[in-house]
């Protein structure tokens, strides 16, 4: 498996795990982030929103750890989508003036992962032109 490959699965089975866990238990997930939950509207919306987007960015990034042609458009989305919630979340952060080791561990958690989709994305150029002279030559 290559690099690219390897990180669009991991990023997917990630996604998949926190869809599931705001669809499932999105008052339980929450708590562990200090976040009081009370209407269920609220709870509706958490789930649809957080659950639901997740669960379609991880399957996303799953399907397209098996296709050629999807992996530099799903390395190029993940290092977007996580690249722009590391800045959201740091910016509302400096904005509000708190923080707690949640928040912090998320922060580091996605800038690292648009870290590594960046990085992926700049080799999957190279694995797929290899791979295509590799076939070319073989036929």
């Amino acid at each position: 498996m290559t690099f690219p490959r390897f990180v669009l699965g991991l990023t997917g089975v990630i996604f998949l795990v926190l869809g599931l866990a705001f669809l499932v238990a999105p008052d339980g997930f929450l708590g562990l982030m200090g976040f009081q939950v009370n209407p269920d509207l609220t709870l509706v919306e958490i789930r649809a929103r957080s659950g639901g987007l997740e669960l379609g960015l991880g399957l996303f990034f799953l399907v397209a750890t098996f296709r050629d042609r999807w992996i530099r458009a799903a390395l190029g989305a993940q290092f977007l989508v996580l690249g722009a919630m590391a800045a959201a979340r740091l910016l509302a952060i400096l904005f509000s003036g708190s923080s707690d080791s949640m928040m912090s561990t998320l922060a580091t958690a996605e800038t690292v992962g648009a870290v590594v989709g960046i990085v992926a994305f700049g080799q999957a150029r190279r694995v797929l032109l290899n791979n295509r002279f590799e076939r070319r030559r073989i036929d």
